[in-house]
């Protein structure tokens, strides 16, 4: 599970976020972001509006993203604060396609430390959970 530590919880810093930051957008999830002030920050926090489904499985499409950023966290460089938003298409998306859109979002934001280039995708994120 992803520390508490690492969260983002308040709705103003919600709030903050979506208004200022910088959005990227993949098949099943999009994510916006922006530089802390604090250079060692690493805030992060997930949403799923009921648009996308039910609550079982808004919750279930949260818990499988924290679980991947949770594997990735080594890897992500800090000073930011990041939200990742579920969209539609992300009910019923399996384990894998969520990791490697959320993989995507962080490569094309250039969110990624020097340390994960050197990885390849299949070693980073694996397919079974």
């Amino acid at each position: 599970m992803l520390g508490l530590k690492y969260r983002l919880s308040k709705n103003r810093d919600f709030r903050y976020i979506y208004r200022r930051g910088k959005n990227h957008a993949a098949q099943t999830v999009a994510m916006t972001y922006i530089k802390s002030r604090n250079t060692d920050e690493l805030l992060i926090g997930f949403t799923a509006s009921r648009k996308v489904a039910k609550a079982v499985e808004r919750n279930r499409i949260k818990r499988m993203m924290r679980e991947h950023i949770r594997h990735m966290m080594q890897d992500i460089s800090p000073g930011h604060r990041i939200i990742f938003t579920a969209r539609k298409s992300a009910n019923g998306s399996s384990y894998a396609n969520i990791g490697k859109d959320l993989e995507h979002l962080l490569v094309k934001a250039n969110l990624f430390s020097k340390k994960h280039e050197g990885k390849s995708n299949e070693n980073s994120i694996s397919g079974t959970h």
